[in-house]
């Protein structure tokens, strides 16, 4: 483990003290979607939370920098990732791929939340935040899905270096 992942290891609380935030936030998201989804329909709605995700990631790459002091490189959004993951109580595994750092999800508490409302949201919530996130850190790399979620299983994303 690298000195900045023991570093930041040390900020990550663990999940189980803040579980019920993120339950409370995964409703507050789902809700929102369902407001918005009425108003506007699904379609101009995830576009919508796509945006809102994209600012939201840029506004966590912001925090991690400033409170982590992570440099810009492409390790640097790879830990982003990393440490975004824990703090939402994700289990992941990361494997070296030729373009980059392929990241399962053995655990994943936003997809399991939305497989219980039956929604597909991963793409225009999750994808964007995160790709935000390691752009901030990495302007040269870019999110792909190598396995799109489904209501059988997570997705599994290639943080690519482009």
């Amino acid at each position: 483990m690298s000195i900045k992942a023991k570093i930041a290891s040390k900020y990550i609380p663990p999940y189980e003290k803040n579980k019920k935030y993120f339950q409370l936030l995964m409703e507050y998201l789902i809700a929102t979607y369902d407001s918005l989804k009425e108003e506007y329909g699904a379609d101009k709605t995830k576009v919508l939370l796509s945006t809102i995700s994209a600012r939201t990631g840029i506004q966590v790459a912001q925090i991690l920098k400033n409170e982590l002091a992570l440099e810009e490189s492409y390790e640097s959004a790879v830990l982003s990732w990393k440490i975004g993951c824990t703090l939402l109580g994700f289990t992941i595994h990361t494997i070296n791929h030729k373009e980059g750092i392929l990241f399962y999800h053995d655990t994943d508490p936003l997809w399991q939340c939305f497989r219980k409302k039956n929604l597909d949201l991963c793409e225009c919530m999750c994808v964007p935040m995160v790709n935000a996130v390691a752009q901030e850190f990495y302007r040269h790399c870019s999110t792909h899905f190598e396995h799109p979620p489904s209501l059988q299983s997570p997705c599994i994303k290639l943080l690519k270096r482009t």
